[in-house]
């Protein structure tokens, strides 16, 4: 009789066709997980297949996608509460890894849940209001239903354990890696002065890309003679981010910052 191979399914529905912050860390780990040599079946849930198309001459690696592949907010519940667990039961997993924030309720197996932050506590006001409540009302019940819990750091670690002491004893800090494009060629430390300043990320308020701009401006008035580089955003849209894209535009116009957008 064949023995039956170890099958996790990942949660990636993150996951979209321009992935930034949580997502691209959510790719990048799948990405490192692929070139390991392990006697594991996976299951990768997506939301969109074309940033997984490294995983289609993969052995032990099988793509999923959801019906519900839209970044709206509602449809991303029912998938994480509903869909993601009917698909495990399905394909009889043995092991659900969610790989954002929050788990299902409903699964018929042990799962692991990875928590980057809890902003929304922390700093709620840098989290749009539906999302906040949803996070609120069900992270309790979600830590307390999952077997383990991942973070990546030990600042996490400690704010998660102070909100919810029960995710203390099942909480592990697995730091981020670097990302492929560190391994393509050798970067030259003495750069040219027109080398850019950049911030790349979300235009998110928990960013503090507003405070980088009070900053870079103030420096500018101060030293009218610098030769400080031009600042470049690199960044699609985020949430709560209408005035500050109003006011990079604004910069934009008098040619204080340039915003290359997603890239």
């Amino acid at each position: 009789m064949t023995k039956k191979s170890f099958h996790i399914l990942l949660d990636a529905t993150v996951v979209n066709d321009k992935p930034t912050g949580v997502g691209r860390a959510v790719l990048e780990l799948i990405v490192a997980i692929s070139e390991l040599n392990i006697d594991i079946k996976f299951t990768v849930a997506v939301s969109t297949q074309a940033p997984f198309s490294f995983l289609e001459e993969k052995d032990n690696w099988n793509i999923v996608e959801v019906k519900f592949s839209t970044p709206r907010f509602f449809q991303r519940i029912f998938v994480t509460q509903l869909e993601v667990p009917l698909i495990a039961k399905k394909l009889d997993v043995d092991l659900v890894h969610f790989m954002t924030m929050p788990s299902s309720l409903w699964l018929h197996c042990p799962s692991v849940m990875t928590v980057m932050d809890v902003a929304f506590h922390r700093f709620p006001e840098s989290v749009d209001y539906l999302r906040r409540i949803y996070y609120k009302s069900i992270m309790k019940q979600s830590i307390r239903t999952t077997d383990a819990i991942i973070t990546i750091s030990n600042s996490s670690a400690k704010e998660i354990g102070e909100l919810y002491p029960s995710a203390l004893p099942k909480t592990f800090v697995t730091m981020l890696g670097l990302p492929r494009w560190t391994r393509i060629g050798k970067v030259n430390p003495m750069r040219d002065k027109s080398a850019p300043l950049l911030f790349v990320g979300s235009l998110e308020p928990r960013k503090n890309l507003d405070r980088i701009l009070d900053a870079y401006l103030r420096f500018r008035k101060r030293n009218p003679e610098s030769d400080l580089p031009i600042l470049t955003i690199v960044g699609g849209r985020g949430w709560l981010d209408e005035k500050l894209v109003a006011r990079i535009l604004l910069l934009e116009k008098q040619q204080l910052v340039t915003w290359t957008r997603y890239c």
